[in-house]
């Protein structure tokens, strides 16, 4: 799927599905269900957007190591913003 992402949308898209339900298992045991289900979603979809733009570029630097592996690194922070600052403003949301 990592190798695969970059060209194929069904693969992004399959490695968002195991990473948002890897998210949700652990999601539905520490949070309200809605919070859960929107905390997953919101993560899901971004994570999705986040790759489709980081795996593009990634692969156009395969051969040179220190942009790709600046690419992945800055991939795997917008990651890390993304959950915490979904976090802290998922309880913010008018529906919630």
């Amino acid at each position: 799927m990592a190798v695969g992402k970059s060209r194929n949308l069904r693969l992004l898209t399959l490695h968002v599905l195991v990473y948002s339900l890897s998210l949700a298992a652990f999601c539905f045991v520490l949070f309200e269900w809605k919070v859960a289900l929107i905390y997953t979603l919101l993560n899901g979809i971004l994570h999705w957007v986040t790759d489709f733009i980081t795996s593009k570029l990634a692969s156009r630097y395969q051969d040179k190591l220190r942009p790709f592996f600046l690419i992945i690194g800055f991939d795997q922070f917008i990651h890390c913003l993304t959950l915490y600052q979904t976090f802290l403003n998922v309880h913010r949301l008018p529906f919630m």
